[in-house]
């Protein structure tokens, strides 16, 4: 491992580095970094030479490589040397084997380590597992200390009879509970708790969603998304025009699915019939129904004659209107 000092910033030979423009500065100290790794690595006691130096620096260009090495050892600051010294046709690093441990040291006090780690390891997993088994012990002995709890009876014959006589006994019927009633589409029960009574509006709109299920279900082959703002719109329309056409409002749903189905758009693959697309066709089924009276209100019609209705109210309540 090459040894770095932790006072590097107050170097006067690293400060050197500081007068030089910024790109040449952190390529020195790129250099300087790299190539310390490299002869440590080698164990050729901080020498560079010119092989070894074009080899970690191969990204570089000879001309930058050149520059800096000569940045490195003109890095003298006010000392004697830089941070690297001539050495016949290479370089070295200076006072290598000061700021350097030997090898041999360096070597001997990572087994050391390595020694002193393996031995905490083998301690805490020691540790570990005798902990684990005196756990183990004490749950097993508590265990054979408990009571016995199925005692049948004191002696082996009274036991062998009370045995003979639960096989002769009766077997008992067991009444197995109701099935779950199924669920429509959506996840809603169809059928309402003990006791409890749906409301029509709500037992419409169930009725809207299951056969609006049904019907894309045998058109498409696939079962639709649960809509239900756009089920309760089509309760309001037929509650408003059902009285209009003189026919029940379940009776009015049928005949109005069946004849949007009939139509060529919503069989067509490539369109998309939903509940809220049936919403905006309902007048013109409507329309298109041979039942038809021509005093039928529309689902606009219907909504506004409710906001006027309830704004009336509110005048009446909230504005002083009389009783």
């Amino acid at each position: 491992m090459f040894a770095v000092d932790d006072e590097l910033e107050s170097s006067p030979k690293h400060e050197a580095l500081d007068d030089l423009p910024p790109a040449r500065r952190a390529r020195a100290f790129e250099a300087w970094l790299r190539l310390g790794a490299a002869c440590r690595k080698r164990g050729n006691g901080g020498l560079v030479t010119a092989s070894l130096a074009a080899k970690i620096l191969h990204t570089w260009k000879a001309s930058e490589r050149a520059e800096t090495i000569a940045d490195l050892v003109a890095a003298k600051g006010g000392r004697q040397s830089g941070l690297l010294v001539p050495d016949g046709d290479a370089w070295r690093f200076h006072e290598w084997e000061v700021w350097q441990p030997d090898e041999d040291e360096a070597a001997a006090e990572r087994d050391s380590v390595s020694k002193k780690t393996l031995r905490q390891r083998r301690w805490r997993h020691r540790k570990r597992n005798s902990v684990d088994d005196e756990a183990s012990t004490q749950a097993s002995t508590e265990r054979l200390h408990e009571p016995p709890t199925d005692v049948y009876c004191e002696t082996s014959t009274e036991r062998l009879h009370d045995v003979s006589r639960a096989l002769r006994a009766p077997a008992t019927r067991v009444r197995v509970p109701d099935p779950v009633p199924s669920l429509p589409i959506g996840g809603e029960a169809n059928t309402p708790p003990p006791g409890e009574t749906e409301p029509p509006e709500t037992l419409l709109r169930d009725r809207v969603v299951r056969r609006w299920g049904v019907l894309h279900e045998a058109k498409r082959g696939t079962l639709p998304a649960r809509d239900d703002r756009s089920a309760r719109l089509v309760v309001t329309w037929l509650r408003a025009n059902a009285p209009n056409v003189g026919r029940p409002e379940a009776e009015l749903l049928e005949a109005l699915l069946e004849r949007y189905w009939r139509d060529p758009w919503p069989n067509v693959r490539a369109n998309r019939p939903s509940l809220h697309n049936l919403v905006g066709q309902l007048d013109r089924l409507l329309i298109a129904d041979r039942d038809v009276k021509p005093d039928s209100v529309s689902l606009e019609d219907h909504v506004a004659r409710r906001k006027a209705e309830t704004a009336a109210n509110n005048r009446r309540i909230y504005g002083g209107g009389g009783s």
